[in-house]
């Protein structure tokens, strides 16, 4: 375990400022993704478990509690309820702030819809507008802790249009982050609060390589922000200064950590005197909180027995890709699944999220290969426009975000694609001619910003972008069902003769 470390940001101090000093706690959570109950992960972590120590943290008084996202969609229980137990957690654990992350809106807008008018805490985002959707949020609030006036600005994330392309897109848009807060500050500032707080769906990292990162931006413009809360990168941060006087820190994820900051505001002045900060770890000795296990206890039950139903079986092992492979039996089962649901001739797919399958499937299996709420969506191209597509894809090759072609023969050599042969055995010699190809939703959006040209495709009219509304998760269930046994054999689409495929890395 690693050891507490304890960083305080010190403004000025003395024994009659102390005396007069008005003390908060603010206490953090975030990237839970419905992480509820995780006993026999290799780390200590389970929201409930964690519950234990928020139960007792909030009992000393003058707290906020405030969750930065991420918290609806991620286990299986998320899955199941369509995030309506996280939203019950939020709920019970009494929190007074959610900030909606990327992944909150992975049900959908009308399911996100549901779930916001379910949270009671105040959800906060300053930077979303919505356009149709019928969600209320805030962009601030102030809260009295202690006779103190603390205002809370929220942030949704920044980049939302590189995540999401599912089709309630037009029904929000994000506005650019340093201009809201610019655009927002002085409100903030003619309320006199004792103290400010940003939380925000974003962490202390660069949005692009070659930028500062955006935190620190906001920072510096803004030293009159006294505390900023993160989240989005899975990133533990006990707490550190940022620009001359702002503090940053981050509770991490999978509700393995509680951030306690501790403040000290001078009553008279209406100033933050000091900020302390640290990661409260749970341990396996960390008792669940009994209350909670108890009024979790339906929604991991209905797991559980979700998980050990049988979805098929398989013949072989089907295993995802070998680090930069563009072929396996994962990737030709996913893109099987999602050519027949979308009725396309040539299919991308990142399938399998490092999980095998073996003899009998189950829904645990396919959900731990197809965790995530991504839509299948459909592309029609020209040989031109797809290219590119490979050509980028080709530069993503050892990344886990990797999209592998399915559905047509080809081979590289030294670094272009050569002719395109098509399964019925037919060469694709009409420049004019139009493909039906089909992508995941994440894959889009840009897969955070890793395909610009992707994305580019995917805004042009005349490639007749669509979203069938459909989970891959879903279509590779139905594959499975109408199939089984399934004896899938790795067929070789795009060759590069001169590589050999390694193990592929995944990523959380």
């Amino acid at each position: 375990m690693r050891p507490l470390f304890v960083f305080l940001l010190v403004l000025s101090l003395s024994a009659a400022i102390l005396a007069d000093a008005r003390k908060i706690v603010i206490l953090q959570t975030t990237d839970i993704h419905s992480h509820l109950s995780n006993k026999n992960a290799e780390e200590a972590s389970g929201w409930i478990r964690l519950a234990s120590i928020i139960k007792k943290e909030r009992a000393q008084g003058n707290t906020l509690l405030i969750d930065c996202g991420d918290t609806l969609q991620g286990a299986l229980v998320g899955s199941v309820s369509k995030g309506q137990a996280a939203a019950e957690m939020l709920n019970l654990l009494k929190y007074d702030v959610w900030i909606p992350g990327n992944h909150d809106f992975d049900f959908g807008i009308k399911i996100l819809e549901k779930r916001c008018s379910e949270i009671k805490a105040d959800k906060l985002a300053a930077n979303i507008k919505w356009e149709n959707a019928k969600i209320k949020t805030l962009p601030w609030k102030i809260y009295h802790v202690n006779e103190m006036k603390i205002a809370v600005i929220g942030l949704g994330y920044p980049e939302m249009d590189n995540y999401y392309w599912q089709g309630g897109r037009h029904e929000f848009k994000v506005e650019d982050a340093e201009k809201t807060i610019d655009l927002l500050m002085p409100e903030v500032l003619a309320s006199t609060p004792d103290m400010i707080i940003l939380a925000l769906h974003n962490g202390y990292q660069p949005v692009r390589k070659q930028k500062e990162p955006l935190i620190s931006r906001i920072a510096k413009r803004h030293p009159e922000i006294n505390l900023i809360l993160g989240g989005h990168i899975h990133q533990e941060e006990p707490g550190r200064l940022i620009g001359h006087s702002v503090w940053y820190a981050s509770a991490g994820y999978h509700a393995q950590k509680l951030l306690k900051a501790e403040a000290e505001i001078e009553k008279e002045k209406h100033k933050v005197i000091s900020i302390k900060s640290i990661l409260i770890p749970l341990t396996h000795s960390t008792p669940e909180d009994p209350e909670y296990a108890e009024k979790m206890s339906g929604w991991l039950k209905k797991t559980s027995e979700f998980a050990r139903l049988p979805t098929g079986e398989t013949l072989e092992k089907i295993s995802p890709p070998g680090e930069g492979a563009f072929n396996s039996t994962m990737n030709e089962l996913a893109c099987r699944a999602m050519a027949k649901t979308a009725n396309a001739e040539i299919a991308f797919s990142g399938a399998g999220a490092g999980t095998e399958f073996r003899n009998r499937i189950f829904e645990g299996n396919l959900f731990n290969a197809f965790p995530y709420e991504d839509t299948i969506c459909t592309l029609e191209l020209s040989q031109d426009e797809l290219k590119s597509i490979i050509y980028e894809q080709l530069a993503n090759r050892k990344q886990h975000f990797f999209q592998a072609p399915w559905g047509f023969h080809s081979e590289i050599t030294e670094g272009k694609i050569g002719n395109i042969c098509m399964a019925d055995g037919k060469s694709w010699t009409d420049e004019n001619k139009r493909i039906k190809t089909a992508f995941s939703s994440y894959a889009l959006a840009s897969a955070g910003g890793k395909f610009p040209i992707l994305k580019k495709m995917a805004l042009k009219q005349e490639c007749l972008p669509y979203d069938t509304g459909i989970l891959e998760r879903n279509a590779v269930r139905n594959y499975i069902k109408s199939n089984s046994p399934l004896n899938i054999k790795e067929e070789k689409w795009l060759k590069d003769a001169r590589r050999k495929p390694q193990h592929r890395k995944t990523s959380d």
